[in-house]
């Protein structure tokens, strides 16, 4: 499955967010939200607080990104 990478290293989206392009991170559930509004298809929107994965040594917000991986079969290893 490829996933292009909507984010640099530095937290922007990237052109492969369309219209979300130059859109840091932190703004971005507000934008998005927004032009769902505008688009007459957003069923609800609320605030939520909820725990959010900070790093230990330095105390930032983890960003989830989809990268490529790969895996070894250690059974074939044995």
């Amino acid at each position: 499955l490829e996933v292009p990478d909507t984010l640099d290293a530095g937290g922007v989206m990237t052109a492969a967010a369309g219209r979300f392009q130059g859109t840091h991170w932190k703004q971005a559930d507000t934008v998005v939200v927004d032009a769902l509004r505008e688009a007459g298809a957003l069923v609800d929107a609320r605030k939520y607080v909820h725990s959010y994965p900070y790093g230990e040594r330095d105390e930032q917000p983890v960003l989830f990104r989809a990268t490529e991986q790969w895996f070894v079969n250690v059974d074939v290893l044995k």
